[in-house]
């Protein structure tokens, strides 16, 4: 979502910090170094530990936008199950919520919510320059979203009353508005596959390799339960492209990944 630039001074909260004054390491400003970053609000609302998932692994967590954004916090973490970075991993945000079942090991943000009640394992928050990335720096779409390819293609529906049977290998190609109802198994093979929404049900599995590129011009709407890229074979090479057209910047979120997900 595109707003305006606001900067905000640290605000002094009630957090919880595991080792303060631990020492922490430089803020990457390397964006292949993020699993999860977003340009103007993230809003990661964590997992059942009963059901082993909130866990963020593998990377770091990030939010470019420089401010406090127009609906709350730019990163909005733990708000309604525990949320729990990997040791050596950073958050990063200007402006960042936490509820107390939220962990991080290194935070870097300017403005806490007041009542923050994150835990801190090893430093932070560590006040930083933001954005993370310059502008000019930040990468873009390979494809103009909003393209007539898309918009003239046939639509693609697995399971449910008129869709292909699932189990359903679908190979790269051009579609329209593509949907996986629930509890449907998809195989995605190697190569781009264009399209101008994918809608999911619950419970579905896509299969996936390291070279599947899903370039997706307009939504991107998974449901719980979903499984993307588990699959042997697949070591997390795998691409979703989503270019978020017809949005309004000011009211809607590109993508929610729900509750349950497990994305590779």
């Amino acid at each position: 979502m595109s707003r305006p630039v606001l900067y905000a001074r640290l605000l002094a909260g009630a957090f919880a910090v595991a080792a303060a004054g631990s020492a922490h390491a430089a803020i990457s400003r390397d964006i292949n170094s993020y699993v999860l970053f977003a340009y103007d609000e993230l809003v990661f609302k964590g997992g059942s530990s009963g059901g082993g998932t909130g866990f963020i692994n593998g990377g770091n967590i990030g939010v470019n936008y420089a401010g406090r954004s127009q609906s709350a916090f730019s990163l909005e973490f733990a708000t309604s199950g525990q949320a729990i970075m990997s040791v050596g991993s950073q958050a990063v945000a200007d402006s960042v919520r936490s509820d107390a079942s939220g962990s991080f090991f290194d935070l870097y943000a300017n403005t806490l919510n007041p009542s923050f009640a994150g835990t801190i394992r090893n430093s932070g928050p560590t006040g930083f320059s933001a954005p993370i990335v310059a502008t000019g720096s930040l990468p873009t779409l390979p494809f103009t979203p909003g393209r007539a390819l898309t918009d003239g293609a046939s639509n693609l529906t697995v399971g449910g009353s008129g869709g292909l049977p699932s189990p359903q290998t679908i190979t790269p190609g051009t579609f329209r508005d593509v949907r996986f109802n629930d509890n449907t198994v998809i195989n995605l093979g190697a190569g781009e596959y264009d399209l101008r929404n994918l809608s999911i049900g619950r419970h579905v599995t896509i299969n996936v390799t390291d070279q599947t590129v899903l370039r997706i011009d307009r939504r991107f709407d998974p449901n719980d339960f979903l499984l993307f890229g588990t699959n042997a074979g697949h070591n997390g090479g795998a691409q979703i492209l989503v270019g978020g057209f017809g949005d309004n910047p000011t009211t809607e979120r590109t993508t929610n990944f729900s509750h349950n997900a497990i994305i590779h």
